[in-house]
């Protein structure tokens, strides 16, 4: 494997050269955001079944 090649090997591959490290706080937003997404979306659908249910 060429140079070139093995530095854009994704992270995820099997063997990836070195492991990229994450800033703290950037790892706590994303945190936040998923549990944010993950509270939001289902309210959401409920709030718009509701809606729905009232329209009829």
């Amino acid at each position: 494997m060429s140079k070139k090649s093995a530095r854009l090997q994704s992270e995820w591959a099997p063997n990836p050269r070195r492991k990229r490290r994450v800033r703290p706080y950037v790892r706590k937003a994303a945190d936040r955001m998923m549990i944010a997404i993950c509270i939001g979306l289902p309210l959401a659908v409920l709030f718009l079944q509701y809606f729905k249910h009232l329209m009829k």
